[in-house]
């Protein structure tokens, strides 16, 4: 159990971090005489913003029409799996109930941001496809754990 339980803390400290690098300055452009810096979540959170980013997106991407609903799916699901992560991992903190969305987070984050091309416009994002590699392969092992932990208590029942 105490395994278990650290698997978890690491689980919490990776979907923390995804929730942080959000908030970081990710696209820089300008726009007319300034210069702009825009957060990931800043497409979920301001679509105002939308109109000079996807002007600067569609000059760097090289491209005539953007969609910018797919990165702002894809940025919007990291983020509600990460508190809801946070929030199932800190409430069965011993117990595997909050391996299966953290699991989830990592299958997002790996998954979301390795197909929207927009999104590896900045170094930083590569950070989300390790973290998610990370997050599953520690909920797969804490699952695996878990069960292996419940089939010797069934086993010793019968012994």
């Amino acid at each position: 159990m105490k395994n278990l339980k650290v698997l978890n803390l690491i689980s919490i400290a990776l979907a923390l971090v995804t929730i942080i690098l959000m908030f970081v300055p990710f696209w820089t452009y300008t726009d007319g005489d300034e210069t702009v810096s825009t957060t990931i979540s800043q497409l979920i959170w301001t679509p105002s913003s939308y109109k000079p980013l996807q002007k600067f997106l569609k000059a760097e991407l090289d491209v005539k029409d953007l969609n910018l609903n797919t990165p702002a799916l894809t940025i919007f699901a990291c983020l509600f799996f990460s508190v809801y992560s946070i929030f199932a991992l800190l409430k069965d903190l011993k117990g595997p109930s909050g391996c299966a969305i953290s699991l989830i987070l990592g299958f997002f984050n790996v998954w979301g941001f390795i197909r929207v091309p927009m999104l590896h416009m900045n170094p930083i994002w590569i950070a989300y496809p390790v973290m998610g590699v990370l997050l599953i392969v520690l909920n797969i092992s804490g699952v695996i754990q878990q069960v292996r932990i419940s089939h010797q208590k069934a086993i010793s029942i019968y012994v």
